[in-house]
């Protein structure tokens, strides 16, 4: 997934290494694909400015590693917890919008990842891409859970004629998640929601009466 050419300047430690999700899971390829996979390359690309989901500069590669102080996979997969700690932040006290602050760390790498993810030129997220980070995100970042991910992915996923997640959508499941519990009992329809989540809301609702 990132690598960097072997005729430019690099610390000894750093010279031939190569990160891959396939690395990050021992080379299993079920385990690359899983959620606590899937964060951490999230979270590489997020400390190397990576533009592009799988391409990291080379300047950026050597600086993110740098700046996290590993030059290994065994390294990157010791400290994981730590490096995760870092987007945790109390949802006690919630924002007025979903616009990340200076000091959010979680809200700026959950941007960013949107940012990455979507394909040149769009303003959506793939559907696959879009529900494998959301859970990634929602349930390998500490303090950070959603009463809503595991249901909310599982309704996009039940709906063909969902395609892709756009920036709204994406942003507003952070508020969705901070403001409506899974009782669903604080959504109200005069709140202006995206259509999406009237349709997820409903679809709920439908589900646990058959249930």
């Amino acid at each position: 997934m990132y690598c960097f050419a072997e005729n430019y300047s690099a610390p000894k430690s750093c010279t031939h290494f190569l990160v891959s999700a396939l690395d990050l899971a021992g080379g299993d390829e079920e385990k690359a694909q899983q959620p606590e996979t899937t964060i951490l390359t999230l979270f590489l690309s997020w400390k190397m400015g990576s533009q592009s989901f799988g391409e990291i500069s080379k300047e950026g590669f050597l600086k993110g590693l740098e700046g996290l102080h590993c030059f290994s996979v065994e390294q990157i997969l010791h400290n994981r917890d730590r490096f995760l700690a870092q987007l945790k932040v109390s949802f006690d006290r919630p924002p007025a919008s979903y616009q990340a602050t200076p000091v959010d760390h979680f809200l700026t790498f959950y941007n960013f990842c949107f940012e990455l993810l979507k394909p040149d030129g769009k303003k959506y997220v793939e559907k696959d891409m879009g529900c494998a980070a959301l859970l990634a995100i929602w349930k390998q970042v500490p303090g950070r859970e959603s009463p809503h991910i595991d249901t909310f992915v599982e309704f996009l996923n039940s709906n063909d004629k969902i395609l892709s997640i756009n920036q709204d959508q994406w942003k507003s499941f952070v508020l969705f998640s901070r403001q409506v519990d899974a009782s669903l009992t604080d959504y109200t329809e005069d709140d202006p929601w995206p259509s999406l989540f009237d349709d997820y809301v409903a679809w709920v609702r439908e589900k646990r009466k058959s249930d």
